[in-house]
């Protein structure tokens, strides 16, 4: 038994050790190990949103900027974390650390048609109970991430938009110097425009047949990029009901009924 334990504990030393991706994904990596920003002492970085509304891409650029070894799940310093919890933030906190708060937050009607199609594009349909799970989901997951924003001082918050972002990364690269103060070269910029672009993303999602596969590194599912809009991807028979429970979600980020 001791001897089976050792070489466990060799194999994971040595995959600690690798710098290449885990599942040996060609995922365009930059090559340095080094952050291009380094981050003082005890602060972290949470990329905290509700599901579907970009934090993946955010959170890979936020690794890109922040992190020491983006190849190596394992071993990577974890400056930036990413959740979809409040509790996160309250964990760090009771740690004594500095925490900035990034977050992404999409019109929630639009949120709700991707994750249907994200896990029900197999099945190609779903049961208004099944509508009803995710749309709770939503509903709280925006409720907890606007009553957290409240508490945070400014500078150590930033929200970013879907609608925004997800065609225009000079967006995000503006509102992270913005809040950090720093300074992000037009080479390094160009690179993770390449490296996360939507076909880059999307190449790493085919390799996997259904959601629940993921690649550890990016935090990419199969079937993670869709292209949705909501009159299109809600029934209209469901429609009048999640109206009437998701319309104060909208009013509270100041989202429209149709999306811009």
């Amino acid at each position: 038994m001791f001897t089976r334990l050792f070489y466990k504990l060799i194999i994971l030393t040595l995959l600690c050790l690798s710098t290449e991706p885990l599942l040996g994904l060609n995922y365009p990596y930059r090559t340095i190990e080094e952050p291009i920003v380094t981050l003082p002492q005890g602060v972290k970085i949470l990329q905290y949103s509700p599901a579907r509304t970009g934090s993946t891409l955010v959170f890979n650029i936020l690794n890109f900027i922040f992190e020491d070894i983006l190849a190596d799940h394992q071993c990577k310093s974890k400056r930036v974390i990413k959740t979809h919890s409040p509790k996160k933030y309250t964990s760090l906190k009771k740690k004594n650390h500095d925490v900035y708060l990034i977050a992404t937050i999409r019109h929630p009607l639009d949120t709700l048609a991707s994750a249907l199609t994200f896990y029900y594009s197999e099945k190609q349909t779903f049961s208004k109970d099944e509508l009803n799970v995710h749309l709770d989901r939503i509903i709280k997951q925006n409720r907890e991430l606007y009553t957290l924003l409240k508490k945070i001082p400014a500078e150590r918050k930033m929200i970013l938009k879907y609608e925004l972002m997800v065609k225009n990364y000079d967006y995000i690269f503006h509102n992270i110097k913005k809040l950090f103060g720093i300074s992000l070269t037009e080479k390094s910029k160009h690179e993770m425009k390449q490296h996360f672009s939507r076909a880059s993303m999307l190449k790493v999602s085919e390799r996997f047949d259904h959601s629940l596969a993921n690649d550890p590194t990016t935090g990419i599912h199969g079937n993670h990029i869709n292209d949705v809009h909501w009159k299109e991807d809600i029934s209209e028979q469901y429609l009048t009901e999640v109206l009437e429970k998701i319309t104060p979600i909208l009013e509270m980020w100041g989202f429209p009924v149709e999306p811009s």
